[in-house]
């Protein structure tokens, strides 16, 4: 049985509380806000949860998910190049795009407002995730172990993840949360380095703000950004991030560095059957891998993973907020997909609008640094879909 609605809609989310302290303050906040106008939209979730408990070991990833054995990170494209087809494609558009394209090693091949504060939206289920296994690695739980689930009743730890992850279920997201607690989940996004990623935080509190806009800043982008979150945080908090910071998560994913090897590989499984798929997947050529997070909220349309291009992984973030038309800005995510899977070795034809792919099986993923040869310098309630 799944956990969550039957209704599946990738365009916006259901906002769901738990049960317990933190969830009595989110139905308080969000009963404020529905009364407050139109901040809180319907909501999405797929029904069922998908698989058993059993996790592949850390070996080779097989052709027929879209990975090819043995290889590293891909060669840069040529900046200018990949660049000028992204800057094409974004200039113009109504709304704040913020956008990374990086190497597994976490070389950044592309960026634009990278800086820029954004509302989290479902992405906040990425360093809960990782909090959740952090603390089964400490011993603090097991993943067999029952927790209640608003609508479900009792599940696992381990199926309340995945319906987190692959149905974007904001009810497992709470109940998590909860058991591990929201100060568990900030500490796992301060130990990764994202000083910026926070859950149901005032945002005037993070290191350096108000932000100022980085080298890749757009005039007047960064101010509307901030405003956007401060309006949002407005009821009390906000979940945050920025473009940077979750393009260094999934680096950090694919080099096997977020709580260890295994947890890193069971999370990249885990995302790889994302079953919200309207965006980055939509428009590549069918049997294209990816493992990617999405997150939908008013005016908030975002998509961030690991493309499994012909040439190595590479992770793609693409983040947009205040945007007036989310089914635009959907579209442009997916247009951007297309441009980085065929700058790094994908067919230069792009299918037609709908041809998704088929859903990776349940196969091993490559994890680690990459080839010596290739290597580089590294360095809320919560909701949305």
């Amino acid at each position: 049985m799944g956990i969550g609605s039957d209704a599946r809609a990738a365009r916006a989310d259901r906002w769901v509380v738990g049960r317990g302290r933190f969830g009595r303050t989110a139905r308080r906040w969000l009963q404020g806000a529905a009364r407050a106008a139109s901040l809180l939209a319907g909501g999405v979730l797929v029904a069922g949860i998908v698989g058993g408990n059993r996790w592949p070991p850390v070996t080779s990833p097989p052709a027929a998910a879209g990975v090819r054995p043995g290889r590293g990170t891909p060669a840069p494209v040529p900046a200018p190049t990949l660049a000028a087809e992204i800057d094409a494609l974004l200039d113009g558009e109504p709304g704040v795009y913020g956008v990374v394209v990086a190497t597994a090693a976490g070389e950044t091949l592309y960026g634009r407002n990278a800086d820029a504060p954004f509302v989290a939206a479902s992405l906040y289920k990425l360093p809960v995730m990782a909090a959740v296994l952090a603390a089964q690695q400490a011993g603090e739980l097991r993943l067999d172990e029952a927790i209640l689930v608003e609508n479900a009743g009792e599940v696992t730890i381990a199926d309340a993840l995945r319906a987190m992850i692959e149905e974007s279920s904001n009810e497992a997201a709470v109940a998590l949360y909860e058991r591990v607690g929201i100060d568990a989940v900030n500490r796992t996004a301060a130990d990764l380095g994202l000083d910026r990623t926070r859950m149901a935080c005032d945002p005037t509190t993070l290191p350096g703000w108000p932000p100022r806009p980085g080298p890749d800043g757009r005039r007047g982008e960064a101010d509307r950004a901030t405003r956007f979150v401060l309006d949002s945080a407005a009821l009390g908090w906000v979940n945050v991030t920025t473009p940077r910071e979750t393009a260094a998560f999934f680096g950090l994913l694919l080099r096997g560095e977020v709580v260890d090897r295994r947890a890193s590989a069971r999370m990249l499984q885990t995302l790889l059957r994302q079953e919200v798929d309207d965006r980055f997947p939509a428009r590549l050529p069918k049997g294209t891998a990816v493992a990617h997070k999405t997150g939908n909220l008013p005016g908030v349309v975002h998509d961030a993973g690991v493309i499994y291009a012909p040439d190595g992984p590479v992770v793609l973030v693409a983040l947009a907020e205040d945007v007036p038309d989310e089914a635009r800005a959907v579209a442009v995510l997916q247009r951007l997909a297309v441009v980085v899977h065929r700058a790094h070795g994908g067919s230069p034809r792009r299918p037609a609008l709908g041809g998704g792919p088929e859903r990776p099986p349940a196969t091993p993923v490559t994890i680690g640094p990459p080839p010596a040869a290739d290597r580089r310098p590294e360095r809320a309630t919560p909701t949305g879909g």
